[in-house]
């Protein structure tokens, strides 16, 4: 299905519409230091975001007994009690469609030394048309995206005619030998 010429530039517009508003939240989203095994204050964030979105809502942490029998799975060096993931459940009207995914990973990696830093890692600040901040690129700005693609098509009055899934995870360390 390709969609008409109006309705594109409809849709670009909704997007330019709320794109201060995306920068915002990224910006808000890349305060807060979601190291590995620290993600829960970024996750209740997302949690609280989609929810006031109408997202039915759902988060756990990773059971790692729950993953070990799986062949990919490596011994877990860290604890994960604070690697929260939310996934929020948004329905269509009516089911006319396949579900869509969209994915997106709130751990960052450490900062490494302070003073490499012409500003402090996680207080964002832009420099032209550009984003700085620690996991700004990796990922949170995708996570942003995902949430204000639907936001776009809910300005004009659209739903997903299929269900949608918001989920924001919490990386599982792996280790490859080799």
């Amino acid at each position: 299905m390709s969609l008409s010429p109006e309705l594109t530039q409809k849709i670009l517009a909704a997007v330019e519409e709320g794109f201060e508003e995306q920068i915002a939240f990224t910006e808000a989203l890349g305060r807060y230091p979601s190291l590995r095994g620290q993600e829960a204050t970024a996750q209740d964030f997302l949690h609280d975001e989609l929810k006031k979105r109408g997202y039915a809502m759902d988060r756990w942490t990773i059971e790692v007994d729950d993953i070990r029998h799986h062949p990919g799975f490596s011994p877990v060096e860290v604890d994960y009690s604070n690697a929260i993931n939310v996934v929020g459940t948004l329905r269509p009207r009516e089911e006319k469609g396949k579900s869509l995914v969209l994915n997106g990973h709130v751990d960052v990696v450490p900062e490494g030394p302070l003073d490499m830093w012409s500003s402090p890692p996680f207080e964002p600040r832009r420099d032209g048309d550009w984003l700085y901040g620690r996991g700004i690129a990796d990922m949170k700005a995708g996570i942003a995206a995902n949430i204000y693609a639907v936001d776009a098509l809910k300005r004009l009055g659209y739903r997903p005619a299929a269900t949608v899934y918001q989920q924001a995870i919490a990386l599982v360390a792996a280790r490859i030998d080799g």
